[in-house]
């Protein structure tokens, strides 16, 4: 008689080895941080392609009761070309180990040996196609449609996304959750006298109020046309005898678009009003949350746009654009903008900055809004949901527990 074992879940954790983390890379870490007090009695690992360069992925997994697998890549140029890791090698080395499910941060899934559960983001290269290379679009494309047709089931985090998503592909199979992500545990209300009030000068940025904008420098999040915007705000605060004294700042890692911003800057004749700091570490952005007077995030697409639910929890009033996950997440918390629109953004950052009875309102409203956003409240609906995707236990092991459906933005 073979002896009974318990069932198994492996989960991609590549990202957790990315070390200048942005919102995908945040998700996989809050996610797997979370999940194992909701599964207990189940045998779960972390899959690497290679060994971790710290000690805090050893460190999640032994809180968490992780085994950790490095599988290294066998054929390098088919890594190269597409993942060929996850669609050809993952699969039936894990099967091999015991493992029941394999569950994806991302669209991808193994196309042999072990079925699996896929994390969909967003859709961001079929709503916003211009932003990306037809290559691109064509390998997103091709690992969506065979995720949707190898998937158990897929997770997503909007309403929004799930229309997208059945937009695409009417003829959906796997059954879809919809769970709110959460705000990151580090974001937090700060009192006045934990205030680094020295950082903004440290980081580039002069003694004047500011506009904060946290993003990866991408062509979809419309930072052209925040910077348009900001000019034309200028503009009209000028001819209105009443200059604006506040400048821009954008944080965040360099993406295409860097060079083509610098350059657009220099264009609009913004270079005394606009700061690129680059990649911020986690308290400092923080620190930045509650010193800017204002948080501005015009994007045109998200699957969920997590950078203005920080600035709500720390009581920053937000701009954001009034479409899709952005608007479904920042409910009335929030000034909402049409993000094609340079005039209307303008109009929103003049309120945003100069009208005492609107900012009130938002300091107010944006930290409830963000308090119904939690890792925990996540992991609690997403444990039941995952464990029905499992196959069939095995004689004597435990029962997985029955689903709860996952529950609605707040």
């Amino acid at each position: 008689m073979q002896p009974h074992r318990p069932p198994a879940i492996a989960f991609d954790a590549r990202d957790l080895l990315i070390a200048q983390r942005t919102g995908v890379e945040w998700v996989a870490w809050q996610m797997l941080e979370h999940l194992p007090p909701q599964l207990p009695g189940v045998r779960r690992a972390l899959v690497l392609d290679r060994e971790a360069g710290s000690g805090a992925v050893q460190a999640l997994a032994r809180r968490g009761g992780y085994e950790c697998i490095v599988l290294p890549p066998r054929w390098p140029r088919l890594q190269r070309m597409a993942d060929g890791w996850m669609a050809w090698q993952i699969g039936p080395q894990l099967r091999a180990r015991g493992f029941d499910l394999l569950v994806s941060v991302n669209t991808k899934l193994p196309l042999r040996g072990l079925p699996g559960v896929v994390t969909v983001h967003g859709l961001e290269w079929a709503r916003v196609p211009a932003d990306y290379t037809r290559s691109e679009r064509l390998k997103q494309a091709a690992w969506l449609r065979l995720a949707a047709w190898r998937a158990t089931a897929m997770l997503t985090f909007t309403q929004a996304t799930l229309q997208d998503l059945r937009a695409l592909l009417p003829r959906l199979r796997p059954p879809v959750a919809v769970i709110p992500e959460g705000v990151m545990p580090h974001v937090h209300p700060l009192p006045p006298a934990a205030l680094d009030t020295a950082l903004p000068a440290r980081l580039g940025v002069p003694a004047r109020p500011f506009v904060l904008s946290v993003c990866t420098l991408a062509p979809r999040k419309n930072l052209d046309g925040l910077l348009q915007a900001w000019a034309l705000l200028k503009q009209q605060r000028a001819a209105a005898g009443q200059p604006l004294q506040a400048v821009l700042v954008l944080a965040g890692r360099s993406g295409a678009a860097s060079s083509r911003l610098q350059a657009r800057v220099q264009q609009l004749g913004l270079q005394p009003d606009v700061v690129f700091t680059g990649y911020v570490g986690d308290d400092d952005l923080v620190q930045l949350y509650h010193q800017a007077s204002a948080f501005a995030y015009p994007s045109r697409y998200e699957g969920f746009g997590l950078p203005p639910l920080e600035a709500m929890c720390c009581g920053t009033p937000v701009l954001s654009a009034n479409r899709g996950a952005m608007a479904e997440v920042a409910g009335d918390a929030a000034l909402l903008v049409d993000p094609d629109d340079v005039a209307d953004i303008a109009h929103g950052l003049d309120r945003l900055l100069h009208d005492p009875a609107l900012r009130a309102r938002l300091r107010q409203a944006g930290p409830r809004r963000a308090a119904g956003f939690r890792w925990p409240a996540f992991a609690a609906a997403f444990a039941p949901f995952l464990l029905q995707q499992m196959p069939a236990p095995q004689p004597g092991a435990p029962p997985a527990a029955r689903p709860a459906w996952p529950r609605a933005l707040p």
